[in-house]
This record gives C-alpha cells, structure tokens and sequence, in this order.
C-alpha cells in the first residue's frame, strides 16, 4: 500500500472518529463532557485528537472545522471561548476564557503557550492580593497567526491578523496586523509584508 493511499484511510479513520465523538457528546448532558475532559486530556493519537475535538465541540461556545488539541492542554472557562477554522494548539498550552477570547482561523499556538484573560488586582497594598479579586479582561488572536513555543497573551490583549509571535515572547498590549513581535515585553521586530491585506 503506497503511502497516499495511506494517508487518505488514516484522514478518513480521522473523519470517522469526529462524527462519533461529536455525535456523542452533543446528546451527552454537559458533565458527561467535563469528565471526559478529564479522561481524554491527555490521549495520544488519532483517538485522543478526535476525542478532544468532540469533547470541546460541546464545551466551547464556538468551534470552528479541523481544529487540533494536542494533549495536555488545559482550557479553562470554555463556555466564554470561539475557535475558528484551521486552528492548532499545541501539548502543555493554558487558555483561558474566563475574559471571554476569540480565536480566528488558520492560527498556528506553539507548545507552552498560555492565553490570559483575567489578572489580579494588585493596586491597594493594605489588602492581600489573594484577597482582591480579579479584574476579567477579553482577549483576541486574529486569523493567519502564528505564536511561539512558551509565549504569554496577556489579559486584553488583542493579536492582529498575520502576526508572529516570537518564542518566550511576552504581549502586554495590542499588536499591529503581520507584524513580527519578540522579548519581555514584546515589541515589534520585523513585518511580514509592506502593505498588508488586513480582512478583520
């Protein structure tokens, strides 16, 4: 068996596995979902992808077609999170959606990677930090994005179409679209092209 022949039973083992899954869990009541985050978190393969997909398909608020969760990932506050097209997300990664994040299509998250959308409140010092609360603040990652291994979205940051984010870089604010972003804080490096052809 040549290897495109291959290719195609294994996409369409693939394909079969997402009908099951995402059948399943969309009649499943919502628990059933949450455990099997739990279980399946960490599945390898084939199986734990497709697992995964129809896990979040009934846990997110939108979930866009051929989106990849590697295991490992934890995705916290799900109900408040959209997820294009085409999206990537890497072993080890923390998203949160307790801010609310809109995640576009074609988007590359590399592994480690953490996505805030939620900081502490810090500013009065006669009380313990633990104790302030947190101020929820929503994120954004445009389409055709791609974020580096161990990179931190900070919380209200918005990460514009055909950015790269650099490896360990660290976004504090909104980044400019095709725009090539690195270091603690990030700031911008490089571009991608002159003149963008900006769609959001």
């Amino acid at each position: 068996m040549n290897n495109k022949i291959k290719y195609y039973i294994s996409r369409a083992y693939y394909k079969l596995l997402i009908l099951v899954f995402v059948g399943f869990f969309k009649t499943a009541p919502g628990f059933i979902a949450g455990w099997g985050n739990i279980i399946f978190r960490n599945f390898p393969g084939k199986f734990g992808y497709g697992a995964r997909y129809g896990i979040y398909k009934k846990l997110v608020k939108k979930l866009g077609r051929d989106v990849l969760i590697s295991p490992s990932c934890i995705i916290d506050s799900p109900k408040n999170i959209e997820i294009g097209d085409n999206v990537t997300i890497n072993h080890w990664c923390f998203i949160s959606g307790a801010g609310g994040l809109k995640i576009g299509n074609g988007v590359l998250i590399g592994h480690r990677v953490s996505i805030l959308t939620s900081e502490h409140n810090y500013k009065d010092a006669d009380c313990l930090i633990r104790n302030s609360g947190l101020t929820l603040k929503s994120a954004y990652i445009g389409d055709d994005v791609w974020i580096g291994a161990n990179a931190v979205i900070l919380a209200g940051c918005r990460v514009r179409q055909g950015t790269v984010v650099g490896a360990g870089a660290v976004v504090t604010k909104d980044v400019p679209v095709y725009s090539i972003v690195g270091g603690v804080p990030a700031k911008v490096v490089g571009h991608r092209c002159s003149i963008p052809k900006v769609i959001e």
